[in-house]
């Protein structure tokens, strides 16, 4: 079994085990054995991805400053948070262009980026451009209902990278034995696009069945999900081992429990 991103994965005991599942399931291919056990993998993933709580997205927004929105989709944003209090930001069109040492600022819609208006000097333009906006806003109400539309964007993408592992098991078709919470599952991205971040390639059929796994989505690569993966795949080895010591595969109602779809609940 290959599970990219990592190459240096420790299967050796979990291919084992799923050898020992089909003798204990005969009537089972490898293959299906492979799919169920892979979802237990992701399970694993997917219960050990951090995601920020809904609180602390809701109390991240009370601190947010003021925001102002001007009818070219330029935005003036007055911070208030801690230590931050004063700090202005400018939402305009970037002009920065990217060299082998820089690269571009994260740009948005119609290639805008925020700009620091506090520390960074701009160029003369910008600052003036940024000067006029901001007299504007002396008359301006803060745009609160922008404020909402964006909370509320920030929470439904809540669980990005827990949901990238969720792909991997709809790939798979083993979505629903994951077990995912539905905020999970519905998770997507604040500038509404979909992005497959989560994906598999599968041959099933013969001696050399195996499923390939890929997460490239960026938050679950930098939370070590490699090794997330990989402590994933040791510790449903492990499980298995111990089940076998305690005897779980002599009760037909438990190893039904603990292995969905490759086992019934009664000797029939």
């Amino acid at each position: 079994m290959n599970l990219a991103l990592t190459t240096d994965l420790d299967t050796d005991r979990f291919v084992s085990m799923c050898h020992d599942l089909q003798t204990l399931a005969p009537d089972k291919s490898f293959g299906q054995v492979l799919k169920v056990t892979l979802a237990q993998v992701l399970k694993f993933c997917i219960k050990h991805t951090k995601a920020a709580s809904r609180s602390n997205i809701i109390a991240s927004f009370g601190r947010r400053g003021d925001r102002f929105t001007f009818p070219g989709g330029e935005i003036i944003s007055k911070s208030k948070r801690s230590g931050h209090g004063g700090d202005v930001e400018f939402f305009d069109i970037s002009t920065f262009k990217p060299s082998k040492n820089k690269q571009a600022p994260v740009t948005l819609i119609g290639g805008k980026a925020w700009h620091d208006m506090t520390r960074f000097h701009w160029s003369e333009e910008r600052w003036a451009k940024f000067q006029a906006f901001l007299a504007q806003t002396a008359t301006m109400k803060p745009n609160a209902s922008k404020k909402a539309g964006d909370m509320k964007a920030a929470l439904d993408s809540r669980g990005l990278a827990k949901h990238s592992w969720y792909q991997v098991a709809e790939a798979i078709d083993m979505a629903a034995a994951v077990d995912a919470p539905q905020w999970v599952r519905d998770a997507h991205p604040q500038n509404g696009r979909t992005y497959e971040n989560g994906r598999a390639r599968m041959a099933l059929e013969g001696a050399a069945a195996f499923i390939e796994v890929f997460n490239d989505y960026p938050a679950a690569i930098r939370m070590n999900g490699q090794q997330l993966i990989n402590y994933g795949i040791i510790s449903r080895a492990k499980a298995f081992e111990r089940e076998v010591e305690l005897g779980v595969f002599r009760d037909f109602k438990t190893r039904a429990e603990r292995y969905p779809g490759l086992f019934v609940s009664s000797a029939s």
